[in-house]
Formats: structure tokens, sequence, C-alpha cells
């Protein structure tokens, strides 16, 4: 049995999709950009922690990729910072 929920998070002006799954096997968070289906192939799936905090998640970016917390990146002609 699956179970999904779609959560938004903002990312500077920047905002993607979360959608946690629960499975038998366990938690998972497949990221997605805003807008985008759980099945867009350039899904980011990240397993949840069972015991303690989960770590941040990355920055996904449409078009650009996956960028990790603390990273910096240039989008046109200005500077981000990943920071969840």
């Amino acid at each position: 049995m699956i179970v999904a929920y779609i959560l938004p998070l903002s990312i500077f002006k920047f905002t993607i999709s979360v959608a946690v799954t629960l499975e038998e096997d366990g938690a998972s968070f497949i990221l997605v950009p805003h807008g985008f289906s759980p099945d867009y192939t350039e899904r980011v799936i990240i397993p949840a922690v069972s015991s303690g905090p989960q770590p941040p998640f990355p920055c996904l970016v449409a078009g650009m990729g996956t960028y990790e917390h603390g990273q910096t990146f240039t989008k046109e002609h200005f500077h981000y910072k990943c920071n969840n």
C-alpha cells in the first residue's frame, strides 16, 4: 500500500513539491520541481530517517539540476544558496 502526501516548500523564489511515500519497507520523500508530478523523470527520492532528525533536503531546480544543502549556484545573473 502506498500513501502519498504533497507538501510545498519555498526555496528563495523556487518552489519544489515533496511527496511523502509510505511503503511497507519504510517511508521516503520524493522531490520534484513545483508543478511536476511525482512520476517526473528528474525526481529525487530520499529515504526517510527512522531515528533522529531528517538531514536537510537538497534544492531541485527545474532544468538546472540538484544542489546540496549549503551549495551555491547561479541562474541567469543571480546567485543563490541552497538552504533547507
